[in-house]
């Protein structure tokens, strides 16, 4: 089969553009210096280039059962080897563990979005209030400029938008649903450059609207 030459090169731009970006997010910097930039496994079926994927709900349960998180299948998500060496080598005073970390590349106007799914064993039992003061801790320490943009607490599940910068880069747009359950929080947050945020808005508030806890 003959492959378009303009398919082949706009291809190999997305790839660039993906790694480009992907470096300027700090969280993941010094990790992946060590463990290797991850793998994105393609979706299932079909590709067409000359239009959008399919769309099919994939639904994500966490190992223990009690978080379900829904995200169509044009999401690629790292490979699991680099989940596990990234989860290895990255140490702090609490047990933070990448459950699953994602991409999507819109083919027409290559806007990109993460998809990113945590799970933490705090130190203490933290209300919600007290997580938001901690999470607003810890970007000041990192030399982040922070702006809350929104943030709404229902029982244990807290909403959180927030706007960050470090260090001259792009602004970062991102919107975080958090569930906290005793000394263990999980967080399932979507985030891109602020600029293209809007572009983006729908989807990320379709996937953090799926995330809930199982009974």
């Amino acid at each position: 089969m003959k492959v378009d030459k303009f398919f082949v090169l706009l291809i190999v731009f997305i790839i660039i553009l993906c790694l480009i970006i992907y470096w300027n997010f700090k969280k993941f910097e010094s990790s992946v210096r060590q463990i290797g930039i991850p793998k994105f496994e393609l979706p299932k079926g079909d590709f067409p280039f000359s239009g959008e994927a399919p769309k099919n709900k994939t639904e994500f349960i966490s190992e223990d059962g009690k978080l379900k998180v829904e995200y169509t299948s044009d999401w690629l998500l790292a490979d699991k080897e680099f989940l596990k060496n990234f989860n290895k080598d990255t140490t702090t005073s609490e047990d933070v563990k990448v459950l699953l970390f994602a991409q999507n590349v819109n083919i027409k106007t290559l806007d990109i979005s993460f998809l990113l799914i945590q799970e933490i064993a705090l130190e203490k039992i933290y209300s919600l209030e007290e997580f938001l003061e901690k999470i607003k801790n810890d970007a000041k320490e990192k030399g982040s400029e922070f702006e809350i943009i929104r943030w709404e607490i229902n029982d244990n599940i807290g909403l959180l938008e927030v706007k960050y910068q470090t260090q001259n880069k792009p602004a970062i747009h991102e919107k975080i649903k958090i569930f906290l359950l005793g000394n263990r929080a999980y967080l399932v947050s979507v985030f891109t450059y602020d600029e293209v945020w809007n572009n983006i808005e729908s989807k990320a508030n379709e996937i953090l609207n799926s995330a809930q806890l199982i009974q």
